[in-house]
């Protein structure tokens, strides 16, 4: 049963992460650089540890009979220690940063050290490497979603902060001193009525414009005449380029 679950987990996050690249990866909005080569990562990884899973330590253990003894074993090691790297290499790299910069007790010297002693455990009994793997991977997962998330909150806000600028003339930092403290409903809410400020002019002229009948009858009438001669002479211009004897009235 527990083998069952764990397959359906790998598969349901390889699904996951095609599903992401192909609809979203593909969009110039949709991820990043960064974002698209992790999800990548991701990808790789789980149909790494799903294809192991399938692998069990006695099928490795038949090496020995070809090389030597505890090759199979060692060589599992390697084949699990390939699938960690992919995905879990830059946990790594930045516990070690934490380590040179005197911060260690940050989440990435935790999962590097709890995914480590995972790892040497099951290098120590021959056990699973699969629980170590699994948690890194579902961890890259929960970091993606939201670097995601955020990300696509800054672009929301730093189109909105455009279009605020634009219509009041203020500038940048003006706007994050005015909305310093606030959530991000009330400044949607702001550059919402600022817009809706911005075209009221134009609504009340448009307005008024419908309520004169006459004005625009005589509009459509001149530029349909205005129309008509603009038409009529370049349909001249073509009659003589293409040799035409008959005139367009």
């Amino acid at each position: 049963m527990q083998e069952l679950v764990i397959s359906i987990l790998l598969t349901v996050v390889i699904i996951m992460a095609a599903v992401l690249l192909i609809f979203i990866g593909c969009r110039k909005d949709g991820m990043t650089k960064k974002q698209r080569v992790m999800m990548v990562r991701i990808l790789i990884s789980a149909g790494i540890l799903l294809a192991f899973h399938f692998i069990s330590a006695e099928m490795f253990d038949a090496v020995d009979r070809y090389l030597f003894p505890s090759a199979g074993r060692w060589l599992r090691f390697a084949c699990y220690l390939i699938d960690y790297l992919i995905i879990g290499y830059d946990i790594l790299k930045k516990a070690a940063k934490g380590i040179k910069n005197r911060q260690v007790f940050d989440e990435s010297f935790l999962m590097a050290v709890a995914t480590i002693g995972a790892m040497a455990l099951a290098v120590y009994e021959n056990g699973e490497y699969l629980e170590a793997i699994a948690v890194m991977l579902f961890y890259q997962i929960g970091e993606w979603f939201q670097g995601y998330a955020v990300g696509k909150s800054r672009r929301n806000i730093s189109n909105l902060m455009d279009i605020y600028s634009c219509i009041t003339g203020k500038e940048y930092d003006a706007i994050e001193r005015e909305f310093d403290g606030k959530g991000y409903g009330e400044f949607k809410l702001a550059v919402g009525e600022a817009v809706a400020d911005s075209l009221k002019p134009l609504k009340a002229r448009y307005e008024e414009l419908l309520k004169d009948k006459a004005y625009l009858d005589s509009m459509i009438k001149n530029n349909d005449e205005k129309a008509q001669y603009y038409a009529t002479k370049t349909l001249r211009k073509v009659q003589k380029k293409v040799g035409l004897t008959e005139r367009i009235r």
